[in-house]
């Protein structure tokens, strides 16, 4: 990030779309004993598998014998401490930092996708969507046991989208942001009372 003076101060708000940080390769020695889809499950430290099943040649085949060529040979990780010694490496090395990096990459690119959701509800409903900045959030709960979460201020906005940069930018109209209190819910709700 560059210093404060870089940026716009009328730039509410700046996402730019970032590729999705690859998964570091698995040491070669190890890529038998790991199944692809516990790597990408972040909320669990991968395990080795307990054990694998290879094809190996069979010693006895012969061509025109009733032999198969290869066989099922079931080997075991308590047996390859050559394994064991580079994953312990790898996960603390690289798959670890990857977990960061990578959820930091999926909170941006979440915040990301909704801009393009609301830029996209934006294009196609053009002059009925008004956008706006919502700030300060009341909660509360109705004496019949209803929870009720609205903001309070508003400010008109404007969403803008560099395609080629893959950018969404939130900052005010250019007639201004019209910042005003949103109190017309508390209205309804007495009624309700």
């Amino acid at each position: 990030m560059g210093r404060e003076e870089d940026f716009d101060s009328d730039v509410w708000i700046e996402i730019q779309n970032q590729k999705e940080p690859p998964l570091p390769s698995v040491p070669p020695v190890c890529e038998d004993w790991v199944e692809d889809e516990s790597l990408r499950n972040k909320n669990d430290i991968p395990d080795l598998l307990t054990e694998i099943t290879r094809q190996v040649e069979n010693p006895d085949w012969q061509e025109r014998a009733d032999q198969p060529e290869f066989i099922t040979h079931t080997e075991l990780l308590e047996n390859h401490s050559d394994v064991q010694e580079p994953w312990g490496k790898y996960v603390e090395e690289y798959w670890l930092p990857w977990v960061e990096v990578h959820n930091e990459w999926e909170s941006i690119h979440s915040v990301y996708t909704t801009l393009f959701a609301i830029h996209q509800e934006q294009l196609r409903l053009s002059e009925e969507y008004e956008l706006v900045l919502a700030i300060g959030l009341l909660i509360w709960q109705t004496p019949n046991g209803q929870r009720v979460r609205r903001h309070l201020i508003v400010a008109n906005a404007v969403l803008e989208f560099e395609a080629k940069l893959g950018k969404f930018t939130v900052q005010p109209l250019q007639d201004g942001a019209n910042v005003r209190p949103e109190l017309d819910m508390l209205d309804s709700w007495r009624l309700m009372l």
